[in-house]
């Protein structure tokens, strides 16, 4: 039974840390997303060229923005919870008590 449970808690650890850089990486491309905002920015210099082109290109890097931040946003929630939870978990197998979580 104690090998089951070293076994879990080994487990636990490593979904903490491997959540941890997932974390860490989303937190990251985050900061990349803000160089669509540069380039919708420049877009409009494409207007010289041909001006449905500059509007094209405007439209195009700002839905890219909107999409990719949602999508991460919505990412980095999923994981930050499901680190807390097993944050909560290890805690509780350390021998603290894990603290009650809303129904």
């Amino acid at each position: 039974m104690a090998n089951r449970s070293e076994e879990l808690r080994k487990k636990y650890e490593e979904e903490v840390k491997n959540l941890t850089e997932m974390c860490a990486d989303l937190e990251k491309e985050r900061k990349h997303l803000l160089y669509l905002l540069v380039a919708a920015a420049l877009s409009p210099l494409a207007a010289f060229y041909r001006p449905l082109i500059g509007g094209g290109l405007f439209a195009f890097f700002i839905v890219m923005f909107v999409t990719g931040y949602y999508f991460n946003f919505v990412h980095r929630n999923e994981r930050a919870q499901h680190l807390e939870i097993a944050q909560d978990e290890l805690e509780r197998m350390n021998g603290g008590e894990s603290p009650a979580r809303p129904g």
